[in-house]
């Protein structure tokens, strides 16, 4: 079981959680994501089981997308 917490701005949230769909492997079955509003933003919470190593490929590919914007 993999576990990750996120913060994320309001803007960055979507662009987020869209590349963490987009990720070419799909989400695995055993999946769960969490969200919750704080201040000007958001904390995520991820658990998903399944190989570490596609699950940290995936992360870094979707906090990756702020490096494009930037």
């Amino acid at each position: 079981m993999n576990q990750a917490d996120i913060w994320l701005t309001s803007e960055q949230f979507p662009l987020f959680i869209q590349a963490l769909v987009a990720y070419p492997i799909p989400l695995p079955t055993d999946y769960l994501q969490t969200a919750v509003q704080q201040d000007n933003g958001f904390c995520i919470q991820i658990r998903s089981h399944e190989s570490t190593k596609v699950f940290m490929a995936r992360l870094f590919a979707a906090l990756g997308c702020f490096e494009q914007i930037a």
